[in-house]
């Protein structure tokens, strides 16, 4: 299942130049196992088809912060977190969008992202106008439990900075002056040594020259499947993705893909394999048993009539050899004639005389239903199916045959 990742540009800085972000989207192209096909920039209208649309945030676009979810329903947290962060936000709450971590719980500490609203909301209606629905939005950098420091530009020809992402946040350390290097010391000697170093490609030399070591490449491809495969996704709230139909059958097809339910996924595997095999082993003895007992029924046939030569349908036939049998002896079969009148005979309702006409087919014995009451047909019936007959109504005649197993 292949993913288009779209990076969504830098909100510009306070102080900063301000003008309209340029048209079109950087992208990369992932398959399955998060590997580069394409990538290259275009407008929403000319991205290329993919199984899933995610858009990526850039680090100085979010803030991060922590905060206690308040013991209320689900529905309610998107107030009470506009009122919990009031007074730690430099914009009107209003003008923001918070998203919590995946699996959070009421009364939990949980880290909190938080947007602007306005650029997100911008994006996602020129994609969604362009008929490319955002399945994720999801951060470049975000809290983790290891400490991580990613080197890179601001822009051309500026200066040099280093992102740190860990337990206690996401934050930018400037390089310039002799701050940078005493928190890095402070970081290791409390325990929480930056164990990854990475850097943009085009900062890997600075990079390497700041720390007079190796600093691994990360690739924007690289920064996107790492994005990709952590746990967060900013769609919440009124930004949470409205699906209906094929969508729906989609996204939940996508979400059952995601790297965290591979074992689900193999555990289902394995309970269908299961389920064929013990279906195939079923039908295989159930087969047996029916071949067990033909071979019992062609047996029977031979021994108890070897005149027969060729078996064909051995239940058939022997009751054909049965019935010879009683016709050369004289004796009557339960089709005979004799034998339904019998039947009828001793169901037949007391009230009413002999029949007027008689009709006999092998195996069966129909009389008119003139004169017949409903009670009286519902009552003779009754009687004859205990016997193991049946009896039907058809076209003003009653039909009497042996029930059929």
């Amino acid at each position: 299942m292949s993913t288009l990742a779209l990076f969504l540009p830098e909100r510009p800085r306070l102080g900063g130049a301000q003008g309209v972000r340029a048209a079109g989207y950087d992208w990369c192209l992932l398959d399955p196992q998060g590997r580069l096909l394409e990538e290259g920039h275009g407008a929403a209208d000319q991205l290329p088809r993919s199984d899933q649309l995610a858009l990526l945030m850039p680090p100085g676009s979010l803030s991060w912060q922590r905060v206690t979810l308040p013991r209320t329903s689900a529905k309610r947290w998107r107030a009470a977190l506009q009122g919990l962060l009031e007074e730690r936000l430099l914009e009107d709450a209003e003008d923001l969008h918070f998203a919590i971590e995946a699996q959070a719980a009421a009364g939990q500490d949980v880290w909190v992202a938080v947007c602007a609203r306005a650029p997100l909301t911008a994006a996602l209606a020129e994609l969604d106008a362009a008929q490319r629905l955002v399945d994720r939005v999801v951060p470049l950098a975000w809290p983790q439990a290891q400490t991580e420091g990613h080197f890179s530009f601001d822009a051309a020809g500026g200066p040099l900075h280093l992102l740190l992402s860990g337990p206690d946040g996401v934050a930018p350390l400037p390089l310039q002056g002799g701050y940078a290097r005493p928190r890095l010391t402070a970081l290791q000697s409390g325990g929480t040594a930056t164990l990854h170093w990475t850097a943009s490609p085009e900062a890997q030399s600075a990079a390497e020259a700041w720390t007079g070591g190796n600093v691994p490449l990360r690739t924007p491809a690289q920064a996107a499947a790492l994005a990709l495969a952590g746990p967060w996704n900013l769609r919440q709230f009124d930004l949470a993705p409205r699906l209906s139909g094929l969508r729906w059958l989609r996204q939940a097809a996508q979400q059952l893909l995601h790297p965290k339910w591979k074992a689900a996924r193999l555990g289902l595997l394995v309970w269908a394999g299961l389920g064929l095999v013990g279906l195939n082993v079923s039908a295989w003895q159930q087969r047996q048993a029916i071949e067990s007992r033909q071979q019992q029924l062609e047996a029977t046939l031979r021994t108890s009539f070897p005149r027969v030569g060729v078996v064909v349908q051995p239940q058939l036939q022997m009751q054909r050899e049965l019935q010879t049998l009683r016709t050369q002896a004289g004796a009557l079969g339960p089709d005979d004639l004799e034998s339904l009148l019998d039947v009828l005979a001793v169901a037949w309702p007391a009230e009413r005389g002999p029949t007027e006409a008689l009709q006999y087919e092998p195996g069966q014995l129909s009389v008119p239903r003139a004169g017949f009451g409903d009670a009286q047909i519902d009552a003779l019936r009754q009687k004859l199916a205990s016997e193991g007959w049946q009896l039907h109504d058809d076209q003003g005649r009653l039909i009497l045959r042996r029930r059929q197993p």
